[in-house]
């Protein structure tokens, strides 16, 4: 019997020696969507950054039934992609060379000297969240919801070896058509591994289910 696509047991998170989480467990099944679901304050997304090693934890994490701390950071960059809220990007770049950074896991170091294979990667996720149209524009120039949409193509670019992606969303960056679009992404991803994402809040016009478990 195949293992979980992804496993955490007795995940425990402390800053400056806070306890932020104590005792956290759960299992996400192949082809599964999970929403960690709660009010502020109750370690949503501190569980997200754990498991995306982000921040120090104990416990045991474990990914396709291998324990996330004996994989290098490239080998966890390809089976896992995690896509915070706020969409802060630093620097000037391109929208298309934000995207081209999802190849980084890939051994993709400058956005300039695309392979066929990245070139070719690049493009299908940005066809698959509509960006093509502003892929040579500066991210800092786009409005918030074509840069949410350029930062999900980013994560659809790494072309995840096992299919997980931790994502949080912004309530209100993206319509509610935008939203089931990227639910129907969610859910193709789903196929052969697993999402994991943290909800916030209810929408309307059905925008508000869109991260139940499945």
């Amino acid at each position: 019997m195949a293992p979980p696509m992804l496993e955490v047991s007795h995940l425990r998170v402390s800053y400056s020696g806070v306890l932020a989480l104590s005792d956290v467990s759960l299992t996400v099944p192949r082809g599964q969507i999970v929403a960690l679901v709660g009010g502020n304050g109750n370690g949503k997304s501190t569980t997200l950054r754990a498991i995306a090693g982000l921040v120090p934890c104990t416990g045991r994490i474990s990914l396709d039934g291998r324990n996330l701390s004996a994989l290098s950071r490239r080998e966890r960059a390809r089976m896992m992609a995690y896509l915070p809220q706020g969409h802060q990007v630093h620097w000037p770049l391109l929208a298309r060379d934000v995207v081209a950074l999802g190849r980084h896991p890939h051994g993709l170091a400058d956005p300039a000297r695309l392979t066929a294979e990245h070139g070719r990667a690049i493009a299908a996720a940005m066809a698959r969240t509509g960006t093509c149209a502003f892929g040579q524009r500066p991210i800092m120039d786009l409005s918030g919801g074509e840069r949410a949409r350029v930062m999900l193509a980013r994560v659809l670019a790494v072309e995840l070896d096992r299919g997980l992606v931790g994502r949080l969303r912004r309530r209100g960056l993206l319509g509610v058509s935008r939203r089931r679009r990227v639910v129907g992404r969610r859910l193709r991803l789903r196929r052969d591994g697993g999402v994991v994402g943290r909800r916030l809040g209810h929408g309307r016009g059905g925008g508000g289910n869109d991260e139940k478990g499945h």
